[in-house]
């Protein structure tokens, strides 16, 4: 008989970790014997993420609650764990790790994965993880950098294991859609374009990429930056900024894009100045499209991407710094096609899909082994 495997998820909008989900599940149902299913606590109303979920045939449920909805959570968590009696829970981000905690079975096993280093939770979270932590049987880290932010401190008895999140290997676009998008964005083919994934919040660091910007253009006068992106707790600041530099024609925030990996296919360069990031998904997302990365020397970043090997460093919120990295990429093609090449290859070898979700099995395995061997002796 198949065990069950339920994936519990916060909410389905389009973000890091639904596209994580959506790179490992297809491949765990396709080659174990488990009965995957995922399940939202917010109301599933994405159409995009709608139609993934049934081209990939991947089984959801929701349970129908808004964002403000907390006090709903338990009653209809704990009657779905009651009904459904998954063998395997596997819960991701805050609210979601902490209610399938505390609302799950007695015989189901929990593992929940951690995306982000400690101090991006807010307190109430971070105790909520501390008084549950001996509901939990596994836990694990999208980095060694956020196992340590965890671990550090002894706050949790549990080891945590580091898995990194999985990447697709993107697929090149036509040249001729390669035209249709440079117009749609109003990019020309001689410009230098620039990209930037991340919603613009603070702790993204997008202003000093503006300021760098701003030295760049004296010497590459057709250069351009695309920020692809929500608004966030940045924006207006980001704006004043643009406006004050008058680099408005040079600029272009297009919000949210579902179609990132088309947009660096059409990149010069990636560039990321971020603060703080559990892994920095949107970086690896570049390495896999082939496009150079210029990127922050922070802790979980610099633990993949070595510098002057798979792509530039620098330090955060060094603006001189940020510009010289990009001048290096524009200025030497071959130091930029070696950096892709290597980039890739690591790309391939560590964070391809297939490696993830091989990982994630083994330790599923590992947590119903027991239960097996149980059932044996008792037989």
């Amino acid at each position: 008989m198949k065990k069950k495997l339920l994936y519990v998820i916060n909410h389905l909008r389009m973000g890091a970790v639904p596209n994580i989900l959506l790179e490992i599940i297809p491949y765990i149902t396709s080659t174990s014997s488990y009965d995957v299913k995922l399940l939202s606590l917010q109301k599933v109303e994405d159409p995009y993420l709608i139609d993934k979920l049934k081209t990939y045939s991947i089984e959801y449920d929701d349970l129908g609650l808004k964002r403000r909805d907390v006090l709903y959570i338990y009653p209809k968590l704990k009657k779905y764990f009651k009904v459904h009696r998954p063998d395997i829970i596997h819960s991701n981000l805050g609210r979601a790790d902490i209610f399938s905690s505390i609302c799950k079975n007695k015989d189901s096993k929990l593992i929940t994965t951690f995306h982000s280093v400690r101090s991006n939770y807010n307190f109430f979270t971070r105790l909520g993880y501390t008084l549950t932590d001996n509901r939990v049987s596994m836990r694990t880290a999208v980095s060694n950098s956020v196992k340590k932010s965890w671990e550090e401190k002894g706050y949790l008895r549990k080891d945590i294991r580091t898995v990194y999140n999985p990447v697709s290997i993107s697929q090149n676009i036509t040249p001729i859609q390669m035209q249709i998008l440079k117009e749609e964005l109003n990019i020309s083919e001689n410009d230098i374009l620039i990209t930037n994934v991340g919603n613009i919040r603070k702790q993204k660091g997008q202003i000093y990429l503006i300021k760098a910007l701003k030295i760049l253009i004296n010497k590459y006068p057709n250069i351009k930056l695309l920020i692809a992106g929500r608004p966030g707790d940045a924006y207006e600041e980001l704006v004043e900024e643009i406006n004050k530099l008058e680099l408005k024609e040079y600029v272009y925030l297009v919000g949210f894009r579902n179609d990132i990996s088309s947009i660096l296919s059409i990149s010069d360069v990636f560039v990321f100045p971020s603060k703080t990031e559990g892994l920095g998904i949107s970086v690896l997302e570049a390495m896999a499209s082939k496009v150079p990365v210029v990127a922050s020397n922070i802790e979980s970043i610099a633990e993949y991407l070595i510098d002057g090997k798979d792509g530039l460093l620098f330090k955060y919120n060094d603006v001189e710094e940020i510009a010289k990295q990009i001048e290096k990429i524009l200025d030497n093609p071959i130091i930029a096609k070696e950096l892709v090449g290597n980039a890739f290859t690591k790309i391939n070898n560590i964070f391809n899909s297939k490696v993830i979700a091989e990982q994630y099995l083994d330790l599923y395995d590992k947590l119903t082994i027991n239960d097996d061997r149980l059932l044996e002796i008792k037989k």
